[in-house]
């Protein structure tokens, strides 16, 4: 067996003994352990949401993305110029 399997294996007996006591606590001590539950569960959902709204409170807008100024689109430019100059000489000249 590799690490990562003996690492799976520890996660599936904790996760079923976990279950277990769980099950246990539920019906020992049922109000308490749902209170509890259901505490946990509404906290991590706002945590999560608080942690998105301060990321985005606190990262700064991006940057605008101009065309012009990104080098793919200046070498285009520069082609089509080129190619149109030349088409242009070819047209004065057949035509």
């Amino acid at each position: 067996m590799n690490k990562d399997q003996g690492i799976g294996a520890v996660l599936l007996v904790a996760s079923v003994a976990g279950i277990v006591v769980y099950a246990w606590l539920l019906f020992t001590y049922a109000i308490v352990v749902l209170q509890i539950t259901a505490f946990v569960a509404v906290a991590a959902v706002l945590v999560i949401a608080a942690w998105i709204g301060w990321t985005m409170a606190t990262t700064p807008p991006p940057l605008p993305w101009s065309l012009k100024s990104h080098p793919q689109h200046r070498l285009h430019l520069s082609l089509n110029n080129h190619l149109n100059g030349r088409y242009r000489r070819l047209c004065r000249t057949v035509g």
